[in-house]
């Protein structure tokens, strides 16, 4: 799923009124890769749809280690990166969920 269709697909779900007063749960794998990708996704909904700062998203994942992206050192990059750099383009008008 992409990052513009899983936004959608769980703004979709909290604003249908059926599902006013329920919790929504998320799970994830044990794999790394997994939960890393997991935390991604939640957290760039929060950046745009709940205007919430990468600083802010991951101090709810404080003590929950992730592996970086990227293959090898001279290219990885950790989760904060990936946050600042969605919620910068976001912020700028250069990333858009529409088509």
């Amino acid at each position: 799923m992409t990052v513009s269709k899983f936004v959608e697909f769980l703004s979709g779900i909290l604003k249908d009124p059926k599902y006013n007063n329920s919790q929504i749960f998320y799970h994830s794998t044990l794999d790394q890769k997994q939960k890393l990708n997991t935390c991604f996704l939640l957290s760039v909904f929060e950046i745009i749809h709940m205007n919430k700062s990468p600083e802010e998203i991951l101090a709810k994942y404080k003590g929950i280690s992730f592996v970086t992206y990227g293959s090898n050192a001279s290219l990885s990059y950790s989760l904060m990166d990936s946050l600042r750099s969605i919620n910068r383009t976001y912020r700028l008008g250069l990333f858009s969920l529409s088509p």
